[in-house]
């Protein structure tokens, strides 16, 4: 794609489309105790990340969409299996797994993505171990639904800062 509006279209179709299925009963889409906006609030942070960072770093861009996708589902997938150790943040509960597989797997997704794109070995190991904290940091925080909408702003805006 050479441009950011054209990657736009889908972020702006499925915007629209979770938004509808959050209030259709029931949505296969949304398979919590809640309603969730979260799948309406990532296609909007990535609709912010994309017209920032898509054609000047999209390197930023890869990071934030990235660290999201993979991070914070691994972080519930194993917060919800494993999840013994559990701390409590104005009345959200989040687990000590979760976090962990939230900053492994954040790593494991900017160190691949850093080494694709020839960055500098010491910058890959210690940028990307940095960025991953603020990412695991952003998830433990963020309230209810709105860590789709801070992590893949923050890390792009780390990533453009570090690199």
């Amino acid at each position: 794609m050479d441009s950011w509006y054209v990657a736009a279209v889908p972020l702006i179709f499925f915007t629209f489309a979770n938004a509808v299925l959050l209030y259709k009963s029931p949505s296969p889409v949304h398979q919590t105790e809640r309603k969730s906006f979260g799948t309406v609030y990532y296609p909007i942070a990535l609709l912010i990340i994309l017209y920032f960072f898509f054609e000047s770093e999209p390197i930023a861009f890869l990071a934030g969409s990235l660290v999201l996708a993979w991070g914070d589902g691994m972080a519930a997938l194993i917060g919800r299996k494993y999840g013994t150790v559990i701390y409590d943040l104005y009345g959200q509960k989040r687990s000590f797994q979760g976090s962990i597989a939230m900053f492994l797997s954040s790593y494991a997704v900017l160190f691949l993505l850093f080494l694709w794109n020839d960055v500098v070995l010491w910058q890959v190991v210690t940028y990307g171990f940095i960025i991953s904290i603020i990412a695991t940091l952003t998830e433990a925080i963020s309230y209810r639904d709105w860590d789709n909408f801070t992590i893949p702003i923050i890390v792009a805006i780390a990533t453009s800062l570090l690199l």
